[in-house]
């Protein structure tokens, strides 16, 4: 039986979640998570859906996105996760399904918990013991968010550019709202 079709409200931010098969390692070296990211990059910008937030871990991702028309996401995603699906198993000469069931959404209904999210999102690899600081890890956007790279397709949003008047006052503010860690009361 197919899955009912998907229809998001354009403008509304979503956390989108996807794991690999049985939490089994979907991305393994540079290469994949070069891959990966290259994909969402491209696809979102194709279905013109605005990426606010991501983080690639080798199990599983991480994205906060707004699409701008009702099936821009639903279009993304599915040539996103398909289209990795075949990278991977064409690179590890497999057959089937690596993703665990289809992508997980969450809408994002009010400003503090899109911040919250996004701390989330880029704090990600530090909760999962990856890393120590969040700077450290090289496949999310926390060092966009605080300055330390520029991005030509991550996309900011009005409740990250509240934070300061200029982009020097956001990032600092970020990198301080960053440090208590990720709070416990996010409910994934």
């Amino acid at each position: 039986m197919a899955h009912p079709r998907r229809v998001f409200v354009p403008g509304v931010s979503w956390h989108v979640r996807q794991r690999g098969h049985n939490c089994e390692t979907v991305f393994h070296d540079r290469d994949d998570f070069t891959a990966f990211i290259d994909l969402v990059r491209e696809q979102t910008q194709a279905a013109d859906v605005s990426v606010h937030g991501l983080s690639v871990l080798t199990t599983h991702y991480h994205l906060l996105v707004t699409p701008n028309t009702p099936r821009a996401l639903a279009t993304a995603m599915q040539t996103i996760d398909g289209g990795y699906s075949r990278y991977y198993n064409r690179r590890r000469n497999r057959l089937g399904t690596i993703w665990n069931g289809r992508y997980k959404a969450k809408a994002i209904e009010d400003e503090r918990y899109w911040l919250t999210c996004l701390r989330y999102v880029d704090q990600n690899p530090v909760e999962a013991g990856i890393v120590s600081n969040p700077e450290d890890y090289e496949w999310s956007s926390y060092r966009v968010h605080i300055g330390q790279e520029k991005s030509t397709w991550i996309v900011s949003h009005p409740v990250f550019d509240a934070l300061g008047d200029t982009d020097f006052e956001r990032h600092m503010k970020y990198r301080i709202l960053c440090a208590d860690g990720i709070p416990r009361d996010y409910g994934v």
